[in-house]
């Protein structure tokens, strides 16, 4: 039972990691950042420099600022 566990384990982590690089990918080639929780709060990070940026303005705001 304990095997079947480990494997179980094993794979789950493989998949994590690989949707982790996929979301990178998409975020990178569409120009948004990555969406964390960091020290205890929301955090938008680059996905190419893995630095932290300013929160995205949404549509909402844009429209409110021209206005």
């Amino acid at each position: 039972m304990k095997k079947n566990y480990d494997t179980e384990m094993r794979n789950g982590m493989t998949a994590m990691k690989r949707a982790r690089q996929i979301a990178r990918e998409r975020a990178a080639r569409h120009g948004v950042p990555l969406v964390m929780w960091k020290n205890g709060r929301i955090a938008y990070i680059d996905p190419v420099t893995d630095e932290e940026v300013p929160r995205p303005e949404t549509s909402t705001e844009a429209k409110a600022a021209q206005a």
